[in-house]
């Protein structure tokens, strides 16, 4: 199954998708050749004093067009590449033409087809100071979810910027000397000791107290044999770990940090590494700004609803993993996505359509107090359709889990896959977004065994590469009416009268503990059906009578928000 890569028309953002290579991270070493036949090593160009930029693109791209167009590689090259007539050796530009089924002829512009396969913005290689590579090696490291990706690197091997799309202030070359002036080094290791605390770039999101694993870089070339990190909130030192062992030129060094459980409103806020002889104190911090510990003070008291309808970003409750599978949809794009109302809609979005098979994702919703609740449930609409009915594509999979214990065990509340997430036919191509208020269907389950004044809920997504998910109306409710349990005029039992067997038939609007009794008419009770956790939807419950004398019974259908009964004749 082939699917383009491509911004959704949804909204009037891009979805975010998280760079393979993080900003402080170590660039993997390549050696390749060009259209001309010369070979690029990058741990050579780095060694020598370069930062270099990686331009990954295709052909066919506008928006890699528009970069190019710019010019802006090229005045980087002539300004600050090996004979740059500002400061010669500071920077290298690798051109990737990153599309597999590209052509040569595209990469000169004279292809004339209408296709990925075959067609092109223009000539990309007249003119050009800086080397063009076409090759598909570099896309598992520095495609960033679409064309184009730029990444730079600095001459102590880690990744000072990685991003995907274009916009036209990274047309000028101020642009892109901030990130060399501020991340790269202008000096190659020396023999004294430097240590380098490296960019942040585990979770951003801790509940209940945070550890974070936190790293540095030996740019000496010297062995490092020991080490401090502090952690701060403010001013005020929140973790100490020391570290000891050896580590290369280059090499990175890892502690992780004790437990800190915030008071009040603190965060943390930036590391320091030091070293005994440091000759360079400059590099020794990293501001960890974005970085939430979320914790009971923060618990919404139940009950909550949210429809996004007066918001204009992701709430700032709500939490995304690294993986980004989740997007927020304002319905400013392109295209609309119309609501259970038939109306116009913002809602989150469960990006199956771009995550390749076996992704995983995460959305925390937050956290909430629903200790003193009596009878509380966690209820939402969603969308959905399969790209293809059997084969990748048709098994997308959504969960919705909870935690008492701060994220230390998750218990799966709810689970549907394939055919069952869906709510619309499967759409054999192209995006699937909900067109009329048929799309949707509404989703609910009971939060009664998981009283807690901090409650975390987290929705699951596990890709096969298929299609969009939509997720609108969160509530979570304090059920006090069996009305919002039981879908009105949906009880039924038949055959009535009955024989040896009925069945029951019921409608929930959320998941329950449901149990089916049956008494005669002087109030006993003949049979025990028992009780059972009923996910929202349409059920059949089979009811043995065959071991009752005819008569009149009353069927008793208790849920936790009350009970109802429906009457049953037995004929013999």
């Amino acid at each position: 199954m082939k699917k383009l890569l491509l911004a959704m028309a949804l909204a009037s953002v891009t979805t975010g998708a998280q760079a393979q290579l993080p900003v402080g991270s170590v660039a993997p070493d390549f050696t390749l050749k060009d259209i001309n036949g010369v070979t690029h090593h990058l741990y050579n160009y780095l060694d020598s004093g370069y930062a270099v930029i990686i331009d990954v693109s295709a052909a066919w791209c506008g928006p890699c067009w528009s970069a190019h167009q710019s010019g802006v590689f090229d005045n980087l090259v002539s300004h600050y590449g090996t004979n740059g007539t500002i400061t010669p050796g500071k920077v290298k530009v690798i051109f990737i033409e990153g599309e597999s089924t590209n052509t040569t002829a595209q990469l000169y512009g004279t292809s004339t087809g209408s296709t990925h396969a075959n067609y092109s913005q223009g000539d990309w290689v007249t003119g050009s100071n800086y080397p063009i590579i076409d090759t598909t090696a570099l896309n598992s490291t520095y495609l960033y979810g679409g064309f184009p990706s730029f990444t730079v690197i600095c001459r102590d091997r880690l990744v000072a910027m990685s991003t995907a799309g274009y916009g036209s202030a990274m047309g000028q070359e101020s642009w892109w000397l901030n990130y060399i002036n501020a991340e790269c080094p202008s000096y190659a290791p020396p023999t004294g000791t430097d240590v380098k605390a490296v960019n942040y770039y585990g979770s951003n999101t801790f509940l209940c107290s945070a550890n974070p694993t936190l790293k540095f870089l030996n740019y000496s070339q010297n062995t490092l044999t020991s080490a401090t990190v502090k952690m701060y909130s403010g001013a005020s030192l929140v973790g100490t770990q020391t570290w000891t062992g050896s580590l290369p030129t280059y090499g990175v060094g890892s502690v992780t940090m004790p437990a800190f459980t915030p008071t009040g409103s603190q965060t943390i806020d930036s590391f320091t590494v030091t070293a005994t002889g440091d000759i360079n104190l400059a590099n020794n911090s990293r501001s960890m700004s974005g970085v939430s510990i979320i914790t009971q003070t923060s618990s919404s008291t139940v009950p909550v609803s949210q429809d996004f309808e007066s918001t204009s970003a992701m709430p700032a409750k709500y939490v995304v993993d690294d993986a980004n599978g989740f997007f927020w949809a304002d319905g400013t794009g392109s295209t609309t996505i119309t609501g259970t109302n038939g109306q116009g809609t913002k809602c989150v979005v469960a990006d199956f359509y771009d995550l390749g098979p076996g992704t995983t994702s995460e959305i925390l919703l937050g956290n909430y107090d629903n200790a003193n609740v009596a009878n509380s449930s966690f209820e939402w609409d969603m969308a959905h359709a399969q790209y293809v009915t059997s084969g990748t594509g048709s098994a997308d999979k959504l969960e919705l889990f909870v935690s008492k214990d701060c994220g230390a065990t998750w218990t799966s509340l709810w689970s549907k896959q394939g055919a069952t997430l869906s709510t619309h036919s499967a759409v054999g191509s192209g995006q699937f977004i909900p067109a009329s208020s048929s799309d949707w269907r509404h989703e609910g389950v009971s939060l009664n065994n998981y009283k807690s004044n901090n409650l975390y809920i987290k929705f699951k997504l596990t890709s096969d590469y298929g299609n969009f998910g939509f997720l609108d109306n969160f509530k979570i409710t304090n059920t006090t009416d069996i009305k919002d349990i039981v879908a009105n005029n949906s009880v039924a039992v038949y055959p009535n009268p009955a024989k040896d067997a009925a069945t029951l038939s019921i409608e929930l609007l959320k998941s329950s503990d449901v149990s089916v009794q049956i008494y005669d008419m002087v109030g006993r009770l003949v049979v025990d059906g028992g009780s059972q956790t009923l996910a929202s939807g349409k059920h059949n419950i089979q009811l043995s009578v065959a071991n009752l004398p005819a008569g009149l019974y009353n069927v008793k259908i208790q849920t936790e928000a009350g009970n109802l009964t429906e009457r049953l004749t037995i004929a013999k």
